[in-house]
Order: structure tokens, then sequence, then C-alpha cells
């Protein structure tokens, strides 16, 4: 049984709409604008242990929003032409469901904190690249 046109709209503007938040959130991450805090930004102890390891870190999870967007418009793009069908409908929920857990998740934990540090927290060990 085939949807009618408005569900394949939905999927679509939805899907899209994803994208545009995690180009949103991710691109001031990249370009280095967003300054150390306890909410927005990748907020492992080690990135807490200077300004360089911050932003290092915010550039790399902001590149991974940005990337993460572009399959979220391919969907999109593909949905409008495709005939949907309710399990392809249950297969974009199953998809996006992750998303929307770690988005819940992450206000949670900014929210209530972020729970037990192990005893080395904030010690950065030097395993990656150095950022000048």
């Amino acid at each position: 049984m085939t949807l009618p046109e408005s569900i394949n709209l939905l999927v679509a503007g939805l899907l899209t709409l994803t994208g545009v938040i995690f180009v949103g959130l991710g691109a001031p991450m990249v370009r280095g604008k967003i300054p150390m805090n306890h909410f927005y930004g990748v907020r492992f102890s080690a990135a807490f242990a200077s300004e360089e390891a911050w932003h290092a870190a915010d550039s790399f999870g902001g590149r991974l929003l940005v990337a993460g967007s572009v399959p979220l418009f391919g969907l999109a793009l593909l949905s409008l032409w495709l005939p949907l069908s309710e399990s392809d409908i249950t297969v974009v929920a199953l998809l996006l469901s992750p998303a929307v857990i770690a988005v819940v998740m992450a206000a949670g934990r900014s929210v209530h904190g972020s729970g037990p540090q192990p005893s080395n927290a904030g010690q950065h060990r030097g395993r990656g690249r150095r950022h000048a």
C-alpha cells in the first residue's frame, strides 16, 4: 500500500529540518565560535584542559555534525521521489531514534550534571595531534 504524497513531504521536511539543525549547531563549533562552557559543544573532560583542547574537540565534533547532515539531505531528496510504504516510515523512524535519544540524553546530562568522573578526569595524555 502506498501512502499519500503528503507523507513524502512530511518525511522530506523532517529530514531536511534535522539536517539544517545539525549544520546550524555544527558550523559555529567548526569555526571556533563557541567559548568553553558546560552546555553546548564537545564536553569531554579532556576538552576542558585548555582553550586549545576545547576548540580542537569542538571543531572535530562540529565537523561530524555537519558531515552527518549530508545523508539526511540525501534521504530527504530521495523520499520525495520514492513511493513510501508503511515499512519505509518505520525504517526512517528507527534511523532517527538514536539521534533523538542522543539529544535527550545530552540535554539531561547538561541539566543534571555530568555524573561521576574517573579519577584521571581532565588529564590529557597527548595521544592526539596537537593543533597550533
